[in-house]
């Protein structure tokens, strides 16, 4: 969503509120009372907040782009020996240590965008309320259709700024995520930065707490939103729907797989906090209870079948966790390939099979992936997330082992394959 657009959002809402204002104020020969114009008058005001926060959120999401396009460094950095970094490669450093605060500012401003939603809503709300009970609810039929009418349009309009902060989110969990530049790794006097020695700290901690079972996770008995979720009871959010209709009606849709970004955390959650706000981290009481319900149970493997379809997959063996490629494999691996957050929640999948009772179904999938990077060269860019994070995060130790011998097997043959 560009600035023109929200201006354009804005403007339209202004037109309607003075068409609001405008048509009360002519009821019953402009007898409005002076407490609802004064509340107008208000409101008008201070609707100049939300547009400020909007604007400010723009120039962050824009840094953010800027700060991705210029994180790698050239690879010609990479060979050099003996800690000679060259002077552009420091002036990154630098400058990547300066916008790195940046997302702590972009993180307050998203609080103040929704602050300023609420608040929004709540005067429009107020304002509603007052013109009807001018004169005993007497208000045209007019009117009263002007109001509707713009609670719908600002509601369109809350839903284009929820994608725009969307956006920046990704953004950020990009930065987070990423691993440093393979030059910068590898300099020889260990002249690695601080950053990327963070970001591994996190990752392997991450790991760590998933393979530990989370011990310093408190359950909280009064929240079991995922359980209620899977019992079909109550739908996704924001912009998703329940599990059943999800199922039938959005497999094979790619677009909306895709695009949507809010429903992995609900079909797949795991214990701990996500960027969607409004889906709940799975708690212990609800993996019982999941795994305990059948019906449960058979709506994560259609989940799980759903998302494999979407990546060019199927799962030809359900006790075993077999997978092959499917029908149309060419044109959703160019998609998986390309998309660094399917990577990203393809590692939720896994998580999520793990804590509900799936974790048979996680090693020969990372079989097939391997297989896949390294012999039929389909999906080498998956290659880093499979070795870093999904044999990792296999929970028996042997399967670790197991999958690690067969990847410096595959290694092997591709090397011998060359000489």
């Amino acid at each position: 969503m560009n600035e023109e657009s929200l201006h354009q959002g804005d403007e339209q809402f202004q037109q309607k509120i003075d068409t609001i204002s405008d048509d009360v104020a002519n009821e019953r020969g402009g007898n409005v009372s002076h407490q609802s114009q004064t509340k107008v008058d208000k409101y008008k005001k201070e609707n100049e907040t939300p547009k400020e926060n909007t604007s400010m959120h723009d120039e962050s999401c824009d840094e953010l782009q800027f700060q991705l396009k210029t994180d790698t460094m050239p690879d010609d950095f990479a060979n050099e020996k003996d800690g000679n970094v060259l002077h552009q490669s420091q002036t990154k450093v630098h400058k990547n240590k300066k916008e790195n605060e940046t997302l702590k500012e972009n993180t307050s401003m998203n609080e103040e965008i929704h602050q300023g939603d609420e608040q929004f809503q709540q005067k429009i709300d107020t304002i509603s309320d007052d013109v009807a009970n001018e004169k005993g609810g007497n208000v045209s039929h007019q009117s009263q259709t002007k109001v509707h009418k713009y609670e719908k349009e600002n509601e369109a309009l809350k839903e284009k700024i929820s994608m725009h902060e969307e956006s920046c989110n990704e953004l950020q969990f990009q930065l987070n995520t990423d691993t440093m530049p393979d030059d910068i790794a590898n300099e020889k006097d260990g002249n690695v930065l601080h950053q990327s020695q963070t970001k591994s700290k996190c990752a392997e901690n991450d790991i760590q707490q998933y393979l530990d079972g989370y011990p310093d996770q408190e359950d909280d008995l009064m929240r079991e939103e995922n359980y209620k979720f899977f019992m079909d009871e109550i739908p996704s959010r924001p912009n998703g729907d329940y599990i059943d209709t999800i199922h039938n009606e959005w497999w094979g849709d790619y677009k909306r797989l895709e695009d949507n970004r809010k429903y992995m955390q609900w079909l797949f959650p795991v214990r701990a906090k996500s960027c969607n706000r409004q889906a709940q981290e799975l708690f212990p009481h609800e993996i019982k209870k999941i795994c305990d319900c059948k019906e449960a149970q058979d709506r994560l493997i259609l989940s799980y079948k759903m998302m494999l379809d979407f990546y060019g997959m199927q799962l030809e063996n359900e006790k075993d966790g077999t997978v092959v490629r499917s029908d149309n494999w060419e044109e959703r691996f160019a998609n998986l390939n390309r998309s660094k957050h399917n990577h990203n929640r393809i590692t939720r999948i896994l998580k999520c099979l793990g804590e509900l009772g799936f974790e048979h179904l996680k090693k020969n999938f990372i079989e097939f992936i391997l297989v896949e990077i390294l012999e039929t060269k389909t999906l080498v860019y998956l290659q880093e997330s499979c070795c870093n994070y999904w044999i990792a995060i296999l929970k028996d130790p042997s399967e670790r082992a197991e999958m690690r011998v067969f990847y410096e097997q595959l290694i092997k043959n591709m090397s011998d394959s060359l000489t």
